[in-house]
């Protein structure tokens, strides 16, 4: 039952890793997202994307 008990804790870190990646991978594209539309002098474009990731950080804690 020990065994059951200490792969389902494996499994379950390991979701919780490649979910945390998936978050930061999403984080990251959002601020390139906002470096291009910066670079074309999109400023209120880039300023949601801004809020975005304000959003998302803070659901993260990173904030």
């Amino acid at each position: 039952m020990e065994d059951k008990m200490d792969k389902i804790d494996k499994i379950e870190g390991y979701v919780r890793h490649v979910s945390d990646r998936n978050d930061i991978v999403y984080i990251n594209q959002l601020s390139e997202l906002q470096r291009l539309l910066i670079k074309e002098e999109r400023y209120e474009e880039a300023d949601k994307i801004g809020k975005i990731i304000k959003d998302e950080e803070i659901k993260l804690g990173i904030r």
